[in-house]
C-alpha cells in the first residue's frame, strides 16, 4: 500500500497521476476494471483513464464501451446523472445510486459489452462544478468490509487529489508548462 501511495505522490501534476492514484485505491482491494473519468454539468464526460487486469480474464470491450459512451450513450450515465443533481463528493456503489437515475437502463444495454460488474464510484471535486471519479469494477460483488476499507482512505485520496489539482493550478498560474496530458481538459 505505501508503495502505491508513494507513486500517486511522485507523479503529482504528472498526466500518470490519476493511474497511480487508482493503483492506490486498487491496493485496498482486487479489481477487475478501473476507469477514471472527469465528469461536468456543463460539457460530456471525458475518459482520463481505463484500464483492465492483466491476469483476470473478463470479457469487458473497453474499445467498444467507449465507443458506445463518447457517441452519445453518456447521457443514460447514472453516474454522471449522480453528480450533476447531487455534486456531493465521497464513496458510492451502485446499490446506494438512486434508483430514479435510471442505472438498470445503463447497465442492461452494456451488459453485452461489460459483462454483470459491482462497480464502486469516488468523486473528487474540481474546479468548475466538475468531478473525477474513479471507478473500481470486478464481477465479484464488493464486501461491506471493501467498502469500509476504502471509506476509510477515502479522505487521503481526496486530499491527495486536491494536492494535484492545486499544483496544475499553481503552474498555470506562474505559466510552467504542463504536461498536455495531466491537464483535466
Amino acid at each position: 500500500m505505501y508503495e502505491e501511495l508513494q507513486r500517486a505522490l511522485d507523479v503529482v501534476s504528472t498526466g500518470d497521476f490519476y493511474r497511480c492514484l487508482t493503483g492506490f485505491a486498487k491496493s485496498e482491494l482486487a479489481v477487475d476494471v478501473e476507469w477514471v473519468v472527469r465528469y461536468s454539468p456543463f460539457t460530456a464526460p471525458v475518459l482520463l483513464h481505463c484500464a483492465k487486469r492483466p491476469e483476470v480474464p473478463t470479457s469487458v470491450d473497453l474499445d467498444m464501451v467507449n465507443k458506445l459512451y463518447d457517441g452519445g450513450f453518456y447521457k443514460l450515465d447514472p453516474w454522471l446523472r449522480y453528480w450533476t443533481s447531487f455534486r456531493t463528493p465521497g464513496l458510492v456503489t451502485a446499490e446506494n445510486l438512486p434508483t430514479h437515475l435510471a442505472k438498470d437502463d445503463f447497465y442492461s444495454a452494456l451488459k453485452p459489452f461489460l459483462g454483470d460488474k459491482d462497480v464502486i464510484a469516488m468523486f473528487l471535486p474540481a474546479y468548475g462544478g466538475n468531478s473525477i471519479t474513479i471507478f473500481l469494477e470486478r464481477e465479484e460483488r464488493f464486501s461491506h468490509e471493501e467498502g469500509d476499507r476504502l471509506r476509510e482512505i477515502y479522505p487521503l485520496i481526496q486530499s491527495l487529489h486536491k494536492v494535484h489539482i492545486q499544483a496544475l493550478m499553481t503552474q498555470a498560474w506562474l505559466g510552467a508548462p504542463a504536461a498536455k496530458e495531466s491537464l483535466l481538459q
